[in-house]
């Protein structure tokens, strides 16, 4: 499917109710970074408002003028996300929840540094914020294996860590993932649970059209093939942070995140 069919169709409900939304907030919105696989971002976010978004939030792709590592970035954002940045401001409830789909790495989201990434989330109008779930893969990985061992030196040295504290004064809770992370589209052509050419797994032909908007990870307990999130792999490879005043950050607990 052609990627302006698939924005167009996204827009045009991005108003409507949704049920089972998992971040629990009131307002939920959808930004997609670009740069890289395009594509495959777009498919992911798409996927993520079609079958999970409960609220008002529309999904809001940015390409790489719009980076703050780009001149003029800011009379980007300000001209061609005018209506995004209008209807951002608009939201008068302190209930705010922001999916980031991107691809990712260690140190980086959509080739964005955690400063970048901050500024650029400041920069589009949010003025209050609760929780932030980054969808790219690997950003959870230092905090994820020093966490046990250190718990204070992995956050100070994780992305999510860094984001927690470059978006003050805004303090949501941020939670990303360790290792491959993507989000099932109802048109993904992919294989799931198959053995790839060459070693891995693929995507099973269909998945996404029977769990649109599910988060599809690599699952240790299977050997690393690829599978539907879980509840019990989500608290394997999830990890939650928080900073209440932009330089200490703590961890956050499951029951706090989900609401419970």
């Amino acid at each position: 499917m052609p990627i302006a069919t698939l924005l167009f169709g996204a827009l045009l409900s991005w108003r409507q109710q949704r049920e089972g939304n998992p971040l629990k907030t009131a307002y939920t919105i959808v930004i997609g970074l670009g740069g890289g696989d395009e594509s495959e971002v777009i498919e992911s976010m798409v996927g993520l408002f079609l079958g999970k978004i409960h609220g008002e939030g529309g999904p809001i792709f940015i390409d790489p003028t719009g980076f703050p590592s780009s001149s003029n970035w800011q009379n980007y954002i300000a001209t061609k996300h005018a209506l995004d940045k209008q209807d951002i401001e608009s939201i008068e409830s302190d209930d705010v929840g922001i999916y980031i789909v991107s691809h990712g790495s260690g140190n980086n989201v959509g080739g964005l540094c955690a400063a970048d990434l901050a500024a650029l989330i400041l920069e589009l109008g949010f003025r209050a914020v609760r929780k932030i779930c980054l969808v790219a893969c690997n950003v959870g990985n230092s905090l994820k294996a020093t966490a046990e061992d250190d718990i204070q030196t992995g956050i100070n040295q994780s992305y999510i860590g860094s984001l927690c504290q470059a978006l003050h004064p805004l303090t949501p809770m941020v939670a990303g993932y360790a290792g491959f992370v993507t989000v099932a589209h109802p048109k993904y052509p992919g294989r799931i649970g198959v053995p790839a050419p060459g070693g891995g797994w693929q995507l099973k032909r269909g998945y996404g059209a029977q769990a649109p908007g599910r988060k599809l990870i690599k699952n240790p307990g299977k050997r690393g093939r690829i599978t539907v999130m879980t509840p019990e792999v989500r608290q394997k490879l999830k990890v939650i942070a928080q900073s209440p005043d932009g330089q200490t950050v703590n961890l956050v607990g499951w029951d706090q995140w989900h609401d419970f």
